[in-house]
């Protein structure tokens, strides 16, 4: 699987709130942010991973430069077809960090996440298998959901004809829809770049610049998105989330 990963944030909050580290960089469950994540992906059968920071964070690009080492990936025993890829840009937003990302995203499937969100292994592991095996005729997209309501602004998902988890997403909805009790959308999406990457030109071009808006737009095109859900899946906004992200890692 290709991986891409959203690090391109400033972190305004973490700094507002006294961290003397880059978001990416603050210490969770024993690796900077960044490093547990790209940890976590060479779990799942990575052929390669994309990430793009801003250009205001050098301890980030070090960080990127001696993980991509020749040494460090033979440590950790990855093949040396594995690629870690990397584009230092500031964007203005999380679908123009998407934008770029292209430069360096191999074509077709791929798994996209945000360097802040923090899921367990088994769930992620079954979605990434079913995104793999999925025919590309039935599904232009697997989006995980939870019921677990951890996000400040969370985005609620219509989803239909659920079974075992597994079900199609009829649209997204800033409020909770009155008498419904909807999932949330959980921040980690399985696309292909060619039926994703056309819808994101097209909202780019109408001034767009929220990844939800991205989503309704992949809905609104006729893309298939799927559902895939997960119990729980957290997002790392205030460095007092930390410890609960680590507890939750840890199994607590």
């Amino acid at each position: 699987m290709n991986y891409a990963i959203i690090a391109a944030g400033d972190g305004t909050r973490f700094q507002a709130e006294g961290a003397d580290l880059p978001k990416q960089m603050m210490p969770v469950d024993g690796h900077p942010m960044l490093g547990r994540i790209l940890y976590q992906l060479t779990r799942h059968n990575a052929r390669s991973i994309s990430v793009i920071i801003n250009d205001r964070q050098p301890e980030t690009l070090r960080y990127l430069q001696n993980w991509s080492s020749e040494e460090h990936l033979y440590q950790l025993g990855l093949p040396e077809s594995f690629r870690l890829r990397f584009v230092v840009k500031s964007t203005s937003s999380s679908m123009h960090s998407l934008d770029a990302l292209r430069e360096i995203l191999p074509p077709g499937k791929f798994c996209l996440t945000t360097v802040d969100t923090v899921f367990d292994d088994e769930s992620f592991s079954r979605l990434i298998s079913t995104w793999q095996n999925m025919d590309p005729r039935d599904a232009d997209g697997l989006f995980a959901v939870t019921p677990f309501v951890d996000d400040e602004k969370p985005l609620y998902v219509d989803v239909i004809n659920e079974v075992s988890g597994f079900g199609d997403i009829a649209n997204f909805y800033d409020i909770p829809l009155p008498g419904k009790t909807l999932p949330v959308s959980g921040g980690i999406y399985c696309l292909d770049t060619a039926s994703a990457y056309p819808v994101l030109e097209r909202c780019l071009s109408e001034g767009q610049s929220k990844i939800r808006n991205f989503q309704r737009a992949l809905i609104q095109s006729g893309r298939r998105i799927r559902s895939f859900r997960f119990p729980k899946i957290l997002d790392i906004d205030h460095i007092s989330d930390v410890p609960k992200a680590e507890d939750f890692l840890r199994g607590f």
